[in-house]
């Protein structure tokens, strides 16, 4: 994984404005807390993180519990990467 920095936070980290939030393309996750994050898993200084966050501010994110899924069969979202595979519920589907 390549070093975070101020001047690629915007290829590392992107807005899904349908559902609003933001997703760390690197981990291929939405991100709840980007304070945390940056925190956790790049390793940020206390100065990145506050520059990466005042450029994160203008996006309106919203709780992952209000968050509508797509219906089935969804598109896989290009920003968390290759779908995995895995068992879909025989009952449910």
């Amino acid at each position: 994984p390549q070093q975070l920095t101020l001047s690629n936070s915007d290829n590392v980290f992107c807005f899904l404005e349908g559902f609003g939030v933001i997703v760390c393309k690197q981990h291929c996750t939405a991100v709840m807390s980007l304070d945390a994050h940056l925190r956790k898993y790049h390793a940020a200084s206390a100065a990145l993180r506050r520059k990466i966050l005042e450029r994160f501010t203008q996006f309106k994110t919203v709780a992952l519990s209000a968050i509508e899924l797509p219906e089935e069969p969804a598109q896989p979202i290009e920003e968390l990467g290759k779908p995995l595979d895995g068992a879909q519920c025989e009952t449910c589907s």
